[in-house]
């Protein structure tokens, strides 16, 4: 069992509980405490949005700015991630004038910077505040390979999304996780129209499975998102692509048992029946090897579908 010691690696009760409801008086003895995750006082009155007590600890203690807690946050990750956007202004101009280079592009041990904990938090105000400040930040990765951008589709915020893709794609952007997989998981049908109006080209990214975004829809059964890209003139040739594993989308469906995506597939583009993977199987024998009883019993109802059982591979 780990035994903390008083003055290395805890803080004093009442000066921790002081420092929480932000109402403390200052000297040495206090400034320089650590808690057991090595949160100094200007971490916990950033946290808190003590706009007052963080002044009066800077006057003090200028580079506590720049002193990590154990996850590798600096005071202003804690207050972005709690949303306090005055604290937040402050701590980066404070940072500016002091030529303290750690500040908007900072990252923690997570890889995430401000803006990644503004917008893992909902915190929307400041997230928008940080995009403006440094546009660039939209662009990082965290060790997940989510950017900014990722994590603002994950929340929903429409807005900040489309001034994201609009300046994240003007230049260069790294491969992360793809944000149209993400509208797609929070089955978000504004976000994934607006996302794919933008930029349509992300319809061919892939998931770390190798799927592309309508192998995903139809994977989980997201019909809505399915009819979107089948929308006739839209994405044609979509339904006709492969993924990694050798699947088209209309035998994910049928390997998933989505018998409604299924119909919609077939409904755009009859044809897609004649679709063998890559070890020469059709929808009907997918289905039925991965177990999809009701799927088999409604296309051996449909005439149209009854044949497939007899298809030569």
């Amino acid at each position: 069992m780990e035994i903390i010691i008083e003055g290395c690696g805890s803080m004093k009760p009442a000066i921790y509980e002081a420092a929480i409801k932000g109402d403390i008086a200052l000297d040495d003895s206090k400034l320089d405490q650590r808690s057991p995750q090595k949160n100094n006082i200007l971490h916990i009155a950033a946290s808190r949005g003590h706009d007052r007590l963080v002044e009066d600890i800077l006057r003090l203690r200028p580079l506590h700015l720049k002193l990590e807690n154990s996850a590798g946050d600096l005071p202003i990750h804690l207050a972005a991630s709690s949303g306090h956007q005055s604290t937040v202004r402050y701590l980066i101009s404070e940072a500016k004038e002091k030529g303290v280079k750690e500040g908007l592009m900072a990252a923690n041990k997570e890889g995430n910077t401000l803006l990644h904990l503004a917008l893992k938090n909902e915190k929307e105000e400041v997230g928008e505040l940080l995009f403006v400040m440094n546009k660039e930040a939209s662009r990082c990765l965290n060790k997940e390979d989510k950017s900014p951008l990722y994590m603002a589709v994950e929340v929903g915020y429409l807005h900040l999304v489309t001034e994201m893709i609009t300046y994240c794609y003007s230049g260069e952007m790294r491969q992360g996780k793809s944000i149209v997989h993400a509208a797609i998981e929070t089955r978000n049908k504004e976000l994934l129209e607006n996302i794919l109006s933008l930029k349509p080209s992300l319809l061919d990214s892939m998931d770390e499975h190798g799927r592309r975004p309508l192998s995903y829809a139809a994977s989980i059964g997201y019909i809505d998102g399915v009819r979107y890209i089948l929308e006739p003139g839209r994405f044609p040739q979509n339904s006709y692509m492969r993924d990694r594993n050798g699947f088209y989308p209309v035998h994910t469906a049928s390997e998933k048992g989505h018998i409604n995506i299924i119909q919609e597939f077939l409904w755009h583009y009859p044809d897609l029946r004649e679709l063998l993977d890559r070890k020469r199987h059709n929808i009907f024998h997918t289905a039925a090897m991965n177990g999809k009883a009701n799927t088999v019993r409604y296309m051996l109802k449909v005439p149209k579908l009854e044949n497939l059982i007899n298809w030569k591979r």
